[in-house]
């Protein structure tokens, strides 16, 4: 029970004790809590740091299979190159052979 007289605001013992005892254990609480989000930003904070080095082994990793796919396309426009020379050298004969005999070869 609370009362106001000339001396001032007085306060019943075992309201006082609930007083004290609720703000002791609100004060516990919050600095649970204020303990609990600085642990999960430090460990948010390493996982950052983990996420970024694999970022960057990721790009290492794009960037060799780009150089990669650079060389396999350059091969593969050598071998289109390579394989038309071989059917105009293909033509080029048959339409000697065939010129010189006036006919297509027989077999």
């Amino acid at each position: 029970m609370i009362e106001s007289s000339e001396r001032g605001i007085t306060l019943n013992k075992n309201l006082a004790w609930g007083i004290l005892v609720t703000i002791a254990g609100g004060g516990f609480w919050v600095g649970v809590q204020v303990t609990e989000l600085a642990s999960g930003v430090a460990t948010l904070g390493d996982r950052q740091v983990e996420d970024r080095a694999d970022i960057a082994e990721n790009a290492r990793a794009i960037q060799a299979l780009r150089s990669s796919n650079a060389r396999i396309d350059q091969r593969l426009a050598n071998i289109e190159t390579s394989a038309s020379r071989t059917a105009e050298s293909v033509t080029e004969i048959l339409r000697y052979l065939r010129g010189a005999s006036g006919r297509p070869p027989s077999r």
